[in-house]
């Protein structure tokens, strides 16, 4: 079984190391959620994780907020959207920076949106100095069809930017120029089967084509409740052997 969707993200930190690790003394609980979001909710639950809720909307009001609650409980993990970043590195002032300490981030996880190379350069300028490592940028994809995560890059490994002729890419093909657009590799498959499919036909592409990523394993979805109009559209059973995942 193959499926071919979309999810959308809302920032999210937090803490997942075990209950001994994060209880004692010296690390209290760690697990800040400035939005509800079923793919890390479970993590958490998982791995014994404590949840601490915000409002969204008190991120997109102020969103020093969140990094505030970073500092004050120590997490070590942040999720969001390229948006979430950027309106941190645009909304944010030198003087309610004081007080931020970013040490503690070890993994600030990106996805749901196109991952712009500026984005991530502009927060990375902005709070370096307040101990944000780029080496804890962690690019994705995900779905909420396939319970979330389907590519992710490796913890420390940091951002990896190729570029890529433009007309090429307008003509559905990948074409590497060392002048050329820029974009954010996601990283390597979780746990998943991948493959790029031409979405009219639904065959496999050759290399360096661009098309429709399907993926299949234990995590994705049999399809939508009670919808099988949009279940037939999107998830499909084909008979074929997987694709190779560098593609």
């Amino acid at each position: 079984m193959w499926l071919a969707s979309a999810h959308h993200q809302c920032p999210i930190a937090g803490d997942v190391r075990p209950p001994s690790a994060r209880r004692s003394r010296e690390t209290p609980p760690r697990a800040i959620t400035t939005s509800a979001w079923v793919g890390l909710d479970l993590h958490a639950l998982s791995a014994g994780a404590d949840l601490i809720p915000t409002s969204p909307n008190a991120f997109l009001a102020r969103p020093v907020t969140w990094l505030e609650m970073i500092t004050r409980y120590g997490a070590t993990w942040a999720v969001a959207p390229d948006f979430g970043y950027l309106w941190c590195a645009r909304r944010i002032s030198d003087q309610q920076l004081e007080r931020i300490d970013l040490f503690s981030l070890t993994m600030a996880v990106t996805g749901a949106e196109r991952i712009k190379p500026s984005t991530l350069d502009s927060f990375t300028r902005r709070f370096a100095p307040y101990g944000f490592s780029p080496q804890a940028w962690e690019p994705s994809y995900g779905m909420a069809e396939a319970t979330l995560m389907i590519i992710s890059t490796r913890n420390g490994v940091g951002v990896t930017v190729a570029r890529f002729d433009a007309a090429a890419l307008e003509r559905h093909r990948a074409r590497p120029d060392p002048d050329g657009t820029a974009l954010v590799a996601s990283g390597h498959t979780v746990d998943l089967r991948l493959r790029i499919s031409d979405p009219q036909t639904l065959e496999p592409l050759p290399d360096r084509h661009i098309g429709e990523i399907w993926a299949s394993g234990q995590s994705i979805g049999d399809g939508y409740h009670e919808q099988p109009d949009a279940t037939a559209a999107t998830v499909h059973v084909v008979g074929v052997a997987p694709a190779s995942s560098g593609r």
